[in-house]
Parts: C-alpha cells; sequence; structure tokens
C-alpha cells in the first residue's frame, strides 16, 4: 500500500501546506496552548517565523485579554495597588530577522510573564474551521489519490 508522507503544516512559513487564513486561525490557538503550558515568570519560547506580526499580534492579544479579566475582577482600589502582569513579558527578549536557505525569518525569543492566560474569544469557532479545512483538503486529497489509482490499473 502506497502511503503518502504527510505534514500536517509548514509552520512557520505557510509556503507549502497553509495558507494566510489558515496560519491566521492557527497561530493564536497555539500562542494559547503555549502560554498555557510554559511556566510562569520563567517559562521561554523560541519562535520562528517568516512573517513576525502575526505572532506578536497574538501574543499582545492573549495579553490584552489577560488585563481585560483582571480589570474586571478588582474594584479601584485593588488595581490601584496591583500592577498588572502580562501573560508574555513585553517588551519580548528579542526580535531579529534571519536567512533559511534563501527564505527571509525571523527568530522571536519571548518570556511567560505571571498574567492569567485567557482562551481566545473565538477558539471554538476557529478550531472547527480549521478542522473543516482540513477535512476538505483530505477528501480532496483522496479523490486525486483515487483517481490517480484508477490511471494505473488501465
Amino acid at each position: 500500500e502506497e502511503r503518502k508522507k504527510e505534514d500536517p503544516s509548514d509552520l512557520p512559513f505557510g509556503q507549502r501546506c497553509l495558507s494566510t487564513h489558515r496560519l491566521s486561525l492557527l497561530v493564536p490557538l497555539m500562542m494559547y496552548e503555549c502560554a498555557r503550558v510554559l511556566r510562569e515568570g520563567s517559562g521561554r519560547m523560541v519562535l520562528l517565523c517568516g512573517v513576525y506580526s502575526g505572532i506578536v499580534d497574538s501574543l499582545m492579544e492573549l495579553n490584552k485579554a489577560s488585563k481585560e479579566q483582571q480589570e474586571q475582577h478588582q474594584d479601584e482600589e485593588e488595581r490601584k495597588k496591583e500592577d498588572h502582569h502580562d501573560v508574555f513579558q513585553t517588551p519580548f527578549d528579542s526580535v531579529f530577522p534571519v536567512n533559511i536557505g534563501g527564505l527571509s525569518a525571523w527568530i522571536i525569543i519571548v518570556r511567560r510573564g505571571y498574567g492569567k492566560v485567557i482562551a481566545p474569544k473565538d477558539a471554538k469557532k476557529r478550531t472547527r474551521q480549521l478542522f473543516t479545512m482540513r477535512e476538505r483538503q483530505h477528501k480532496h486529497e483522496q479523490s486525486a489519490l483515487n483517481k490517480e489509482r484508477l490511471k494505473k490499473k488501465k
């Protein structure tokens, strides 16, 4: 039986398998999961990405959601006393360009802060969309593979 080597994504670049739209759905979910599993205060991650703006936007969105959540649950006096802790410390440790086989890329080094991790508001919707896209792609690939097998039999 023939088996196709499957590459579910070609992160970080999205050149072969993922479209810009798919990456825009996937990146916030990935950053949420990274924040969830990294140790508060000392966890670090090193990201290699084709375009850093989507990653940075997702990291900042997690910080914003955490800050809004904290503000909703504090009264005015508590807000004055306590500093807000970001999910990911800003400014980031490093953001610098690299060249990988002729492709321009970025390395981002980020440290986990003490902020509470809040799931993206539309996490379920994004997950459903990614799953639906993947299912369509899988059906298309199966159809093409079946056509190819039929041609070989003839």
